[in-house]
């Protein structure tokens, strides 16, 4: 990475000092929209533009509310209920915008130079109020934990499929009641050079063989171990996001490549294979995790996906060491999974799972 690349992974977007410092940003941009908007047009009548900033201020609270209605009760385009909170939030970055309108310099301003100074520093708190919004609702979904992240930057090494899954001629493979750690040889090492701690995450394509689900591209972390020689055959984690969510989700949001490299170098580079597969087929689609007119999902999941991991990885075929995990819709999803498949995926993680598969009613 450059050095742009490090200062951006480094200016955090999540936890409590971005939402403080967002907030008292949101609250300045707010009273000086407010002293904008009551002088702009009539100073010598400061009532008046007060109650055209409360105008501004109920016309924002009034589109956040046929939003929230259009979004939940008529197009919800997922199953989950936003907080109250969020709504809020949002419906501070909307008000900011008709503030930001009202405030707009115009007979008030008795030169140009005065309207103009005026309509910018409208303009500037109202992109305030807006990207102070948007960095709330951030964290508390934690969608970006960093600018990094934001932007685009990936912090962990990336491979091509094809030279990241080149098989290696010797493995090794845990015996009954054995770790992969005991099983390696006494002189074995993980790879010196180029990766000597951290892993690669590769694209790839998981085709739909037998469930014709059209899954969008999987994501998949190979630890340093995975390139030493000779290689041994690890465990392998398969992963799900969220909906509304991607495989990309795990990389970004869960930082999961940061994450299984600190463990691997805790290891000496051993850590789980991680293969982020597509349960949804689309950002915004809900499968319930099952075989149905919406997609064979679970097919794709228990057959497809294991079949092309068998394919594709030398990993760990031991099935007591393989697990399925993941959050909000994919929490649900590992949790039927692990209940339907126990002979594929005995072992299971749920992070914030739905309380049921739902698409939003049982109606």
């Amino acid at each position: 990475m450059t050095w742009i690349d490090h200062l951006l992974t480094a200016v955090s977007l999540d936890g409590a000092v971005p939402a403080g410092v967002a907030g008292i940003a949101m609250i300045i941009a707010a009273l000086a929209l407010v002293a904008l908007a009551t002088f702009a047009h009539s100073p010598a009548r400061p009532r008046r533009g007060l109650l055209r900033a409360l105008a501004a201020v109920t016309i924002g609270a009034v589109l956040t509310m046929i939003a929230r209605i259009v979004v939940e009760d008529v197009w919800k385009p997922y199953p989950d209920v936003l907080p109250l909170a969020t709504w809020a939030v949002i419906g501070c970055g909307v008000a900011g915008i008709a503030l930001a309108v009202a405030a707009v310099g115009r007979r008030g301003a008795r030169t140009r130079k005065k309207m103009a100074l005026r309509s910018l520093g409208a303009v500037v708190c109202g992109v305030i109020l807006v990207i102070g919004s948007a960095a709330l609702v951030n964290v508390q979904f934690a969608a970006y934990p960093n600018a990094g992240a934001l932007f685009g930057v990936d912090g962990f090494d990336t491979e091509d499929p094809a030279t990241a899954l080149a098989p290696r001629d010797k493995t090794v493979a845990a015996g009954p009641g054995e770790t992969i750690a005991q099983a390696l040889p006494a002189d074995w090492s993980t790879p010196s050079g180029e990766r000597p701690t951290e892993g690669v995450v590769t694209d790839v394509a998981i085709p739909g063989a037998l469930s014709h689900f059209p899954a969008r591209t999987a994501k998949v972390y190979l630890p340093p171990a995975y390139f030493a020689e000779p290689r041994p055959e690890l465990p392998v984690v398969v992963a799900m996001a969220g909906e509304p969510g991607s495989p990309e989700d795990w990389t970004t949001s869960l930082q999961m490549p940061q994450v299984m490299n600190s463990f691997a170098a805790d290891n000496n580079g051993i850590a789980p294979i991680v293969v982020v597969a597509d349960p949804i087929a689309d950002r915004l689609g809900n499968t319930l995790c099952v075989d149905s007119p919406r997609g064979n999902a679970d097919t794709y999941l228990s057959q497809d996906v294991p079949n092309w991991i068998d394919k594709n990885l030398q990993a760990s075929t031991d099935h007591s060491q393989w697990a399925v995990a993941g959050y909000s819709f994919g929490g649900t999803c590992a949790v039927q999974l692990a209940l339907a498949h126990p002979e594929l995926y005995p072992n299971f993680l749920a992070m914030s799972p739905q309380q049921e598969p739902t698409i939003g009613t049982r109606a």
